[in-house]
């Protein structure tokens, strides 16, 4: 995990703050927990164990979460229909999906998902700041409402303030965003011809010869 750990408790005992709710995709559920995907997806982490998200997400993007952080818990949402043979030996990875993504059984919607997850993680009766640039005022209301002893923080200026000095593991991933960067931009330099269209520069059989697919890791 890249969070800063030390630092991240350090803010939030000094906020005295039990808890982060991260709502905004980009960037602080995918900081807490590795995931990035557009749909309504929430992490969630006690002030002793940040590096241990519990997760919000739809049912059907589950397979988007098991090669990230392993979270303390997941709770999944909606409706999303996949179909596995019983007979058919499955991979690690699949028997995961598997496991969250068929037999687990999912809340309806994503406000319920986090009431759930709150409840799960011992925070419903919690002093916990939240995202609100991430979070809608309205479901930031129905919590205060359905859950009368949480206490929701503004806090996406402690997020900044954690993420202001970054971890060894951050700094080596920056280091090789940059060196992916480079490499891909010096071999588009070289396959760029006369008449190319953007499109075609932009492919993945033209940007992507480096061997490193886009991702915002």
């Amino acid at each position: 995990m890249w969070i800063n750990e030390p630092r991240a408790q350090r803010v939030l005992a000094e906020r005295d703050l039990d808890g982060l709710f991260a709502a905004t995709n980009i960037p602080n559920v995918f900081y807490l927990s590795g995931v990035w995907r557009r749909q309504d997806i929430a992490a969630i982490v006690t002030r002793d164990a940040v590096t241990a998200p519990w997760l919000v997400i739809p049912r059907g993007e589950v397979d988007y979460m098991v090669d990230t952080v392993p979270p303390a818990g997941v709770v999944t949402y909606g409706t999303f229909f996949r179909v596995m043979e019983d007979n058919v030996p499955l991979t690690e990875r699949e028997q995961r999906i598997r496991e969250i993504g068929i037999d687990l059984e999912p809340v309806k919607d994503f406000f319920e998902g986090i009431v759930r997850t709150l409840e799960n993680a011992g925070l419903d009766r919690s002093r916990l700041g939240y995202d609100e640039r991430g979070l809608d005022p309205a479901l930031a209301e129905r919590l205060k409402e359905r859950l009368p002893h949480l206490e929701l923080v503004p806090a996406m200026s402690a997020f900044r303030e954690i993420r202001m000095v970054k971890s060894a593991a951050e700094i080596e991933r920056m280091t090789e965003a940059v060196r992916v960067t480079e490499q891909s931009i010096y071999e588009a330099a070289h396959e760029a011809r006369e008449g190319m269209t953007e499109a075609r520069c932009a492919s993945p059989s033209t940007s992507g010869r480096c061997g490193v697919a886009p991702s915002p890791t």
